[in-house]
């Protein structure tokens, strides 16, 4: 009877540890999974920061959707052997992207950041609150305090900046993460993840995009007359941008990519870019060398807002030689350390198809 008995509570405690087990991984990979986007949610492809080799990071790429579709990374790499990857998502707040910088430098050692002034630009227009849009540093495992007080920034934003984490701010974070999951799991990423995960980095935070929209003209918006920038929270996260980039040694550089706009102000793209230019930030103003990137208008757009593939390749490869031309860029080509870039296998050459093939639907 003793020994039934043995064997009985021997098995209930196996299930017990099974299910427990059982229910991490599943927890882990719900994970996982939320922190993937397909389509337009792109606000997931923060994940790729975790899972990248440590101190493998060259260039951090940072903000909204203007960054995530412009700067290819691969072409980055073949070009120089510099390592770069994407975090952005749609209109992300400077303040989740100061608190993503921060959580990245845990695991990275960076030698650039670029942050497009848009997204800086974006934050004072519609404010930082938008926490459908911060899930990019939010929603990952390995629960840290830098996602939670980005949290209770964003949270805070409107009315005033808290220094100190309060029980609420856990609390609201953690029923946050709850929420984005329970509405954002996906079946086809959790497969992908748990069968292939490096896949998932093929094009390491870009999206790529074939579609074409004709512009007539590029325009980043107009002059008005508002709150002036020195009195906002963005400003404050600018000069925490700065300060935490001098302080770990890293070179940042504000650009503004071309696009066409009426909402935007651009008396807040000068006080950027001159308060940039004071604290000895580099700036590039793509608006400024429109001959020698040779956007062509009729189809290197997708939308007025945002270049297609076509329009990415000549952004980058503008940037690819503005850096060679400016800064020293280590060669990682080659090196086993950094095969994630060196294996990479998407195919580019798909999207050029696909733009040509539009190309020549729409003359028709």
């Amino acid at each position: 009877m003793g020994s039934d008995m043995k064997t009985v509570w021997k098995r209930i405690i196996e299930v017990i540890v099974f299910i427990f087990l059982l229910a991490c991984a599943f927890s882990k990979a719900s994970l996982l999974a939320v922190s993937f986007g397909k389509g337009l949610d792109n606000d997931r492809n923060g994940r790729l920061f975790y899972e990248l080799p440590a101190d493998s990071l060259d260039i951090m790429f940072a903000g909204d959707s203007h960054v995530f579709h412009s700067f290819i990374p691969q072409m980055i790499f073949e070009e120089t052997g510099a390592t770069s990857a994407v975090m952005a998502s749609s209109s992300q707040s400077i303040i989740n992207t100061y608190w993503g910088i921060k959580e990245t430098l845990k695991k990275q050692d960076l030698k650039f950041v670029v942050i497009d002034a848009h997204s800086i630009e974006c934050t004072l227009r519609r404010g930082g609150s938008f926490l459908h849009f911060v899930s990019g540093a939010l929603i990952l495992p390995d629960l840290s305090l830098n996602k939670i007080r980005c949290y209770r920034d964003l949270k805070n934003s409107g009315y005033g900046m808290a220094n100190e984490l309060k029980y609420e701010d856990v609390v609201g974070f953690l029923q946050y993460r709850q929420d984005y999951e329970r509405t954002s799991m996906s079946l086809p990423e959790l497969a992908n993840l748990l069968i292939d995960p490096k896949k998932e980095f093929k094009t390491f935070g870009y999206y790529a995009v074939s579609d074409i929209t004709p512009v007539e003209k590029l325009t980043p918006g107009e002059r008005y007359d508002d709150i002036a920038f020195e009195e906002t929270i963005s400003y404050v996260y600018l000069l925490k941008i700065i300060d935490l980039c001098k302080e770990n040694g890293i070179q940042l550089i504000i650009t503004k990519v071309p696009f066409s706009s009426s909402s935007g102000n651009l008396n807040t793209y000068d006080a950027i870019f001159r308060i940039a230019k004071e604290r000895s930030v580099d700036v590039i103003d793509f608006y400024d060398h429109l001959d020698e990137i040779k956007l062509d208008l009729s189809i290197d757009y997708y939308d007025e807002s945002h270049v297609n593939y076509g329009g990415a390749k000549k952004i980058t490869s503008f940037l690819i030689d503005y850096l060679k031309e400016n800064y020293t860029l280590e060669d990682h080509r080659g090196d086993r350390k950094y095969d994630l870039w060196n294996q990479n296998k998407y195919d580019y050459n798909i999207l050029d198809m696909q733009i040509k093939e539009n190309i020549e639907r729409d003359a028709k």
